[in-house]
C-alpha cells in the first residue's frame, strides 16, 4: 500500500499531496476509532457491556477496512510507459538500498525524529503525573495532541510548496529543537501550559513526519539513477522496519534513563529523580532532533532534484510512469 505511492505519480508534488492526504484520513480514522468504538460497539450490539460493544466494533472496523483495501486493490492501475526489469533478488535489492544516498540519509534522520518524538509521547503521562500530580491532564493532552495533528497536516502540505521539503524539514526540526530549549531553561508547574507546550510541539513534529513520507518515494528514482534497480517495496518495506526498530531504541533510551535518576513506579519521587527525569525528557528529543537535522543535510534531494532525475530516467526510456 505505502509503495504504490511511488507509481501514483513521479512528481514530487502529486506525492507530497498524497502522503499528506494519507496522514490526514489516518488521523481522521484514528480520532474516530477513539470516539466512536463504544457507542457504535453498543448500538451494533445492542448490550452496553465493554467487552460486546469492543466486539461489536472491532468487526464492523475490519469490515469497513477489508472492503475499503479490496476497492484500492482493483481499481488500483499502472500505467507504465516500458516494461519493467523482472524484480531483483533480495541481496540485490538490500545492495541497492545501501549504494542510495537519499534512502540511507532519510531513514537515518527518519529514524532520529521518532527516536525523539517516541521519548516524548511516551514521557507524558509520567511527567503530568510525578511532575504535575495531575494524571487526567496528561491523557488530555495525548488526546489533544492527536487531534491537532489532523489540523496541522494541511498547513505543512501549504508550506511544502514554497519551502520545498528539506527546508521544511529543517524548520519543523528547529521549532522542535527551539520548544525543547525553553523547556529545559522553564520549568513548567501548570498543567494547562504543558498541554499548549506539547501540543505545539506536536504540530511542529507532524511536519517531520509528513516531510519523511512525502520525500521516501522520491529515493526510488534516485536509487535507479544511481544503481540501476528500481525496487520500491524494499525502500517502503524496509523503512517502516527501521522505524519500529527506532520506537523500540527510544523506549529502552527512556527506560535507562529514568533508571539512571532512581526513578521508581507508583510511588513520590525525589527532587534528585525528578531532576534527572527531566533531564532525559528534555535533552535526549532535543539531541535527536539535532541529530536528525545533520543526516537531513546531507541527503542529496535538494529542491528541484528528483525533477531532473525524473527527466533523466525519462530520456533513458526507463521511468514506470
Amino acid at each position: 500500500y505505502l509503495a504504490m505511492t511511488a507509481r501514483i505519480s513521479t512528481d514530487s508534488r502529486d506525492r507530497s499531496f498524497v502522503a499528506g492526504l494519507r496522514m490526514l484520513f489516518g488521523t481522521s480514522a484514528a480520532v474516530a476509532v477513539a470516539l466512536g468504538t463504544v457507542p457504535v460497539g453498543a448500538w451494533l450490539m445492542g448490550r452496553e457491556a465493554a467487552a460486546d460493544a469492543y466486539l461489536g466494533s472491532a468487526a464492523l472496523f475490519a469490515l469497513i477496512g477489508t472492503a475499503i483495501l479490496i476497492l484500492v486493490g482493483r481499481t488500483y492501475r499502472e500505467e507504465s510507459a516500458v516494461v519493467l526489469a523482472p524484480p531483483p533478488s533480495v541481496r540485490a535489492a538490500f545492495a541497492s538500498l545501501a549504494a542510495n544516498r537519499a534512502f540511507v540519509t532519510l531513514s537515518l534522520a527518519m529514524m532520529a525524529m521518532v527516536v525523539a518524538v517516541t521519548v516524548l509521547n511516551k514521557s507524558v503521562l509520567y511527567y503530568f503525573k510525578y511532575f504535575l500530580g495531575d494524571e487526567s491532564g496528561g491523557q488530555l493532552a495525548l488526546a489533544s495532541m492527536s487531534v491537532v495533528s489532523g489540523i496541522a497536516i494541511p498547513v505543512w502540505m501549504l508550506l511544502s510548496r514554497p519551502l520545498g521539503l528539506r527546508g521544511l524539514w529543517f524548520l519543523a526540526a528547529g521549532l522542535c529543537i527551539l520548544g525543547l530549549g525553553i523547556f529545559a531553561a522553564v520549568d513548567i508547574h501548570r498543567a494547562d501550559v504543558m498541554q499548549l507546550f506539547l501540543i505545539g510541539l506536536q504540530v511542529a513534529g507532524i511536519g517531520l513526519s509528513f516531510v519523511f513520507w512525502a520525500m521516501l518515494p522520491n529515493t526510488v528514482e534516485y536509487g535507479e539513477r544511481h544503481t540501476g534497480l528500481r525496487v520500491e517495496g524494499a525502500v517502503f518495506g524496509l523503512a517502516a522496519l527501521l522505524q519500529r526498530i527506532a520506537i523500540g531504541f527510544a523506549t529502552a533510551i527512556l527506560g535507562l534513563g529514568f533508571d539512571a535518576a532512581g526513578y521508581v513506579a507508583n510511588v513520590e519521587q525525589s527532587e534528585e529523580t525528578l531532576a534527572g527525569m527531566r533531564l532525559t525528557i528534555a535533552f535526549v528529543p532535543l539531541a535527536f532532533f539535532a541529530l536528525s537535522c545533520a543526516f537531513m543535510a546531507m541527503n542529496p534531494l535538494s529542491r528541484g532534484t528528483h525533477a531532473r532525475i525524473v527527466e533523466e530516467l525519462e530520456r533513458r526510456g526507463t521511468s514506470p510512469v
